[in-house]
């Protein structure tokens, strides 16, 4: 809700945001701001461009929060916590 809030703030300030990537991508872009849509170095005439990488590091921060995995210790009886060094679908 505040991401649109700001987003509409936006366009009555004369800076509107065209999104073609969606509302994830959006986000992820909004987040790499660290919460400021606008940079400080854009004026009214700028186009604003989110970028794809604003998703990727979006999508790595979410699955990196989510993903939790376990394995059988080495004489099978107890279970351990294993993490992943990377968000490829391998250990």
């Amino acid at each position: 809700m505040k991401l649109l809030s700001r987003k509409d703030e936006a366009a009555a300030e004369g800076n509107p945001l065209v999104n073609f990537g969606g509302s994830f991508k959006f986000y992820g872009y909004w987040r790499s701001q660290r919460f400021d849509l606008l940079p400080a170095e854009k004026t009214a005439a700028d186009m604003l461009v989110i970028s794809e990488e604003s998703l990727g590091q979006e999508r790595a921060r979410l699955r990196r929060a989510i993903d939790y995995q376990l394995t059988f210790r080495p004489m099978g009886r107890t279970l351990i916590e294993v993490e992943r060094q990377s968000t490829a679908s391998s250990f």
